[in-house]
């Protein structure tokens, strides 16, 4: 049976709206009355009752000013508002606090009791779906979080609020995860009692520590940290020895633990999930009930120098010296040894992430312009890899990046001895009658970005690209005009115009002269 409270000043109407309708014949049930606004208020909120029926022009609190309220403090309760004004704003007013329906007076007892039955009926709908929704809050919350690290949500899409709608409490702005694992079935591995424990340990970190979120993921325990401020790496790792303690103390399981680092910016969380997961990976090499990280990764492990044989040194001085033909070879030799010797697809993987390190570290040192122009991403180019599943495509990963920094620093060598700019100047003057000559093209063919060689050529010629590339195309056009008994088509052709027209309004405002003009001159 549903709770209402009529609220009237006028006493008349009040108990002929209690006593003449047969409230508990339709399953509702007056709870109590009141005949001003500030009373009724506290009515309601002494029987908190599903409905409230009441006039708006009352004296201390109206009942605008009531609703309002209520509207506030109990945002599902169901208001229906009467008035003896056929008054247009006294409807606008009701819109606006949402009220669930307007009646004018006199009222008529039917229609009173047909616009409450039809507020219970509403407010039992929205009961149920609000229980059905706490029900699925869970699987909700679950899925929401295992495609935010999996990077499967647009940035646009990551919303506060939407957390708030969630229940989730992750409000940042710095976030980081760590992965549980365990490699025994064990069904307690994940428990209510696990989820409180790790909880209760981060609220004595409430001063670091926003809060804290939860993915079950097989044998695995995603956690979500949010973090206040930037922390540094120590400090996770602290929090996860206690969280291993703690875990290993309440469920009888082999547990690792790994870390990603910590990102500002939700939309960077799926990058900390997978650092942690890379470092995961690593789990069989460091050994059980460890806590490890992609920067504690040992990469002078034995197994992976017998495998490589010490030719990673071999590979770097053959990248630095730009010789692509012998970085080539290595890769077609590191591929012909994979395969003859059956190595797991983990152990390749082991050894494309080792040889990553020490291409990053290169590039790193000799050849950052290179590292910014390729987006060179040690962690993102892993992912990559790791998604890679024969021995063929990994290795010819890994070629395509060393053979890209081979051929750069091939280019920075031969620069000691002629400048890139002379380089580009010599294609220029070799090709300059081609139609289709970018600075795109130009740019690739000495082996570097198409903004570093505008920069160099604004720097060195105390010109732009294009500007340059018209000259040569210009005093070749003047010469051939000269020398040569040629229509202006022609020689628009020769020089890498398609359009005559095109041609002749670059040359007159090169020369000042239409080539007519210029040929009568010459």
């Amino acid at each position: 049976m549903h709770k209402v409270v009529i609220v009237d000043d006028d006493r008349i109407i009040r108990r002929g709206l209690i006593q003449t309708i047969p409230w508990e014949e339709n399953g509702i049930k007056v709870v109590g009355e009141a005949g001003d606004g500030e009373k009724g208020l506290e009515l309601i909120r002494s029987k908190n009752p599903q409905i409230v029926v009441s006039d708006i022009k009352m004296p201390f609190m109206n009942g605008l000013e009531m609703a309002q309220k209520i509207r506030g403090e109990f945002p599902t309760m169901k208001i229906i508002l009467l008035t003896g004004y056929d008054d247009f704003k006294y409807a606008q007013e009701a819109i606006k606090i949402r009220a669930f329906d307007y009646l004018l007076k006199p009222v008529d007892s039917l229609d009173l009791v047909r616009k409450v039955k039809e507020a219970a009926i509403e407010l039992d709908k929205e009961v149920e779906a609000i229980s059905k929704l706490n029900d699925a809050l869970p699987l909700l919350q679950q899925e929401f979080l295992k495609n935010l690290i999996y990077g499967k949500i647009p940035e646009s899409e990551i919303q506060q609020s939407l957390f708030e709608e969630l229940n989730l409490n992750l409000k940042g702005p710095f976030y980081a995860t760590i992965i549980a694992s365990s490699r025994e079935e064990k069904d307690s591995f994940y428990t209510g009692e696990i989820k409180k424990l790790s909880t209760d340990l981060v609220v004595t970190r409430k001063d670091e520590i926003q809060g804290i979120e939860f993915i079950k993921n097989q044998h695995e325990l995603v956690m979500i940290f949010s973090c206040f401020s930037l922390v540094d790496n120590s400090f996770l790792k602290k929090l996860a020895e206690e969280l291993k303690h703690l875990l290993k103390h309440h469920i009888d399981v082999d547990l690792t633990i790994s870390l990603g680092n910590l990102y500002k910016g939700i939309h960077h969380l799926s990058t900390s999930f997978e650092e942690a997961r890379m470092a995961m990976d690593f789990s069989h090499v460091s050994g059980k009930q460890r806590i490890i990280s992609v920067s504690d990764i040992n990469l002078s492990d034995k197994k992976l120098d017998v495998i490589l044989e010490g030719e990673e040194l071999e590979l770097l001085q053959k990248i630095s010296l730009g010789l692509v033909c012998e970085v080539e070879a290595f890769y077609e030799n590191l591929q012909k040894l994979l395969l003859n010797h059956y190595h797991s697809l983990q152990d390749v993987h082991f050894i494309a992430l080792k040889l990553l390190i020490a291409l990053n570290n290169k590039a790193s040192h000799d050849a950052v312009v290179w590292v910014e122009d390729t987006n060179f991403n040690l962690t993102s180019l892993y992912q990559e890899i790791y998604r890679l599943h024969t021995i063929q495509d990994i290795i010819e990963k890994l070629e395509d990046i060393s053979v890209s920094l081979a051929h750069y620093l091939q280019a920075e060598n031969s620069r000691r001895k002629v400048s890139v700019v002379d380089m580009a100047i010599s294609f220029l003057e070799e090709n300059y009658h081609q139609e289709r000559l970018s600075l795109q093209k130009i740019s690739s063919k000495v082996h570097v970005s198409p903004a570093y060689l505008s920069n160099l050529f604004k720097v060195e010629k105390g010109k732009n690209f294009g500007e340059f590339l018209l000259e040569i195309r210009m005093e070749k056009a003047m010469e051939l005009i000269r020398k040569e008994n040629l229509k202006t088509y022609e020689v628009a052709e020769k020089v890498g115009y398609s359009n005559p027209q095109y041609f002749s309004i670059c040359f007159k405002k090169y020369t000042n002269y239409s080539p007519a003009e210029f040929k009568k001159l010459s």
